[in-house]
């Protein structure tokens, strides 16, 4: 039977896992305790402690001072935490904006909400 691997390519995860071990192997850090050898796939299962070990080293040392890849990596890790922050901060004030009205209401007005968002499917 003919191998085919047209359809297994990598997965973006499995891309990124690839990447962050590339650029942590770069900078030195030894993940031979935690992942023996790079392959196609990366270990996906592993990249979010490979992107905190990444980020750690970062974080302590002048990534000007490396590949332009590691630097381009950190620039894209800090904006997209920037929003994923944003984007909490944001979702926890409406959150709280909504307590507040919700408290504001009487019994019978969250009963009467409560029948509208089920009537609705809300």
């Amino acid at each position: 039977m003919h191998w085919d691997n047209a359809n297994m390519e990598p997965t973006p995860r499995e891309q990124e896992s690839v990447r962050v071990i590339g650029l942590l192997d770069e900078v030195g850090v030894d993940l031979f305790d935690k992942f023996r050898g790079r392959t196609w796939y990366g270990a996906p299962e592993l990249l979010e402690e490979h992107t905190e070990l990444l980020r750690e080293f970062c974080e302590n040392n002048d990534v000007t001072n490396y590949s332009l890849e590691l630097q381009i990596w950190w620039r894209d890790w800090l904006e997209a935490t920037r929003v994923r922050l944003a984007r909490l901060a944001e979702k926890e004030a409406k959150e709280n904006e909504i307590k507040t009205i919700l408290q504001k209401l009487t019994g019978h007005e969250v009963e009467v909400l409560r029948k509208y968002l089920k009537w609705n499917n809300i």
